[in-house]
C-alpha cells in the first residue's frame, strides 16, 4: 500500500507557525494560497502538505539570503 501524504488544516498550520514566527492569521492564509506553496484545495478548503513545508521554507529562506541590494 502506498503512503498517503500528510496534511493538516490551515488552522492547524497557523497555530504551529505563530508559535515560531510572529505572523497574523490572514498572512498565513495568503501564504497558503501562494503559487508554489505546498497546499491542496479540497472543495472550498485548503490543506497544507506537511511533509513538503520545511523544503518550501528552506527554499524561500535561501531566496531571501541572496537578494541583491
Amino acid at each position: 500500500m502506498e503512503k498517503i501524504m500528510d496534511i493538516m488544516s490551515v488552522q492547524e498550520f497557523a497555530e504551529l507557525m505563530t508559535k515560531n514566527v510572529p505572523m497574523g492569521q490572514n498572512k498565513i492564509y495568503a501564504m497558503v494560497r501562494e503559487p508554489g506553496f505546498p497546499s491542496i484545495k479540497i472543495g472550498s478548503r485548503y490543506y497544507v502538505l506537511t511533509d513538503k513545508v520545511n523544503e518550501w521554507l528552506e527554499k524561500k529562506a535561501a531566496q531571501e539570503e541572496v537578494k541583491p541590494e
